[in-house]
């Protein structure tokens, strides 16, 4: 694989209702099914995707030092209008929280499911997603170590009664 050097000041969220994944290099992907909800993780050269898939809708996240551009877009944002989103969906409540630190922090493997890949010069990218109470958290580590930072996501998505 060829490294290519990417800033995370590059970084922006992207929810889409569609999107071409041949427009992507997938590195590893995973399928997980949690409460009626069928979630395909991906990490991508360019960061990750990932696939929120139910009987009521389907989106997807890509978070990405890319722009995306279709006509589907549901929300976009840079990593300076980022910090904390939140989008109602028709039957579902999306969350997204992001930390930018210079440090690794030291994270305890409490997740149901995960999936990392590491890439040239050790930067990674890892997923972490586990059912807590009624809500499905997804926790994200994408490490720019030319930068020396470390980009944390918080996802929460929640079936709303």
């Amino acid at each position: 694989m060829q490294y290519i050097d990417q800033s995370y000041k590059d970084l922006r969220l992207t929810l889409t209702s569609s999107i071409n994944l041949d427009h992507f290099s997938l590195l590893r992907s995973k399928t997980i099914k949690l409460e009626g909800l069928t979630l395909t993780l991906y990490i991508i050269g360019e960061s990750h995707i990932i696939h929120y898939q139910s009987k009521y809708q389907s989106f997807y996240e890509i978070f990405a030092c890319q722009c995306i551009e279709n006509d589907d877009i549901l929300l976009s944002s840079t990593l300076d209008e980022l910090m904390q989103n939140s989008l109602d969906l028709p039957n579902y409540k999306y969350s997204f929280a992001l930390c930018v630190l210079s440090e690794a922090q030291e994270e305890q493997n409490t997740y149901d499911h995960s999936l990392t890949f590491t890439f040239p010069k050790n930067s990674v990218t890892s997923i972490g997603v586990k059912l807590q109470n009624k809500h499905i958290a997804i926790k994200t580590l994408h490490s720019y170590l030319n930068e020396q930072k470390y980009i944390y996501t918080s996802q929460k998505i929640q079936y709303k009664d």
